[in-house]
C-alpha cells in the first residue's frame, strides 16, 4: 500500500498526498548517533528514516524505512518496487549486524 501511493488491490487506504507527506523529508540538521555513528544530518520523514545519497547505506536513494525493537525492520524501496519486512530472532540484546547484515544480504 505504501509502495503504491496508498492503494492496495485498487482500494484506496491512504490518500496519495498523505503517503507523499509521510515519506518526504521534514527534519533537517538532526544528528544521529545510533550504532556508534556520528551522522550530522540524518534525513527523517513523518515516522520514517529516508535513505540519502550522502549516507553510507545499502538502500536505493528514496527508500523509506523504520527499524523497530527486537531486531525488526520495514523497508520500502520505490525505485526497486520492493517492500521488505523482517524479524531476526536472537537471545542476545541489540546486535547491529543482525539488521545491517540482513539488509546487506537482501
Amino acid at each position: 500500500m505504501l509502495l503504491n501511493g496508498g492503494a492496495w488491490n485498487s482500494e484506496r487506504i491512504l490518500g496519495r498526498r498523505t503517503v507523499e507527506l509521510m515519506t518526504r523529508r521534514h527534519l533537517f540538521g538532526k544528528p544521529a548517533y545510533q550504532w556508534g555513528g556520528k551522522l550530522q544530518d540524518k534525513p527523517h520523514a513523518l515516522g520514517f528514516d529516508i535513505a540519502a545519497d550522502h549516507m553510507t547505506s545499502f538502500e536505493t536513494h528514496g527508500t523509506f524505512q523504520l527499524e523497530g525493537a527486537g531486531r525488526s525492520a520495514l523497508f520500502v524501496d520505490p525505485t526497486e518496487q520492493m517492500v521488505v519486512v523482517f524479524f531476526v530472532p536472537s537471545v542476545s540484546s541489540w546486535v547491529p549486524l543482525s539488521v545491517l547484515g540482513t539488509k546487506q544480504i537482501i
